[in-house]
């Protein structure tokens, strides 16, 4: 299910997303070169991957008052009734999202990498 919408300030679209953990979160869109760079950006990291330490990052998923609070945010975004506090909040909730889906994705492949 994808739903889409304006962000209080009236500038960024939302989608509903669905990251490697199963949870449907309502994320800002990004420019593709914002994701490419922070793809890049975090490719030294793999340097120092251990299948333990991917595992473990693969695994990665917010608590469920996390989850809770997050929903709450999504809903009120998309009815427009978000706080500028809500709204940071929010914003830096899809900002680690980005980060560790990435970090998942490149644990991921390192796995696939090891396994064959």
């Amino acid at each position: 299910m994808r739903q889409t919408g304006l962000s209080p300030d009236g500038l960024a679209h939302c989608d509903q997303v669905n990251i490697s953990t199963g949870a449907t979160l309502l994320a800002y869109n990004r420019p593709m070169s914002t994701t490419t760079f922070l793809d890049r950006f975090l490719d030294p990291v793999t340097d120092a991957f251990t299948p333990e330490m991917a595992e473990v990052i693969v695994s990665l998923q917010a608590d469920e008052a996390t989850q809770a609070r997050v929903q709450v945010l999504r809903e009120k975004a998309n009815e427009g009734t978000l706080t500028k506090e809500e709204d940071a909040e929010y914003r830096d909730f899809v900002e680690a999202v980005d980060v560790i889906s990435i970090l998942q994705s490149k644990a991921r492949q390192f796995l696939a990498r090891q396994s064959s």
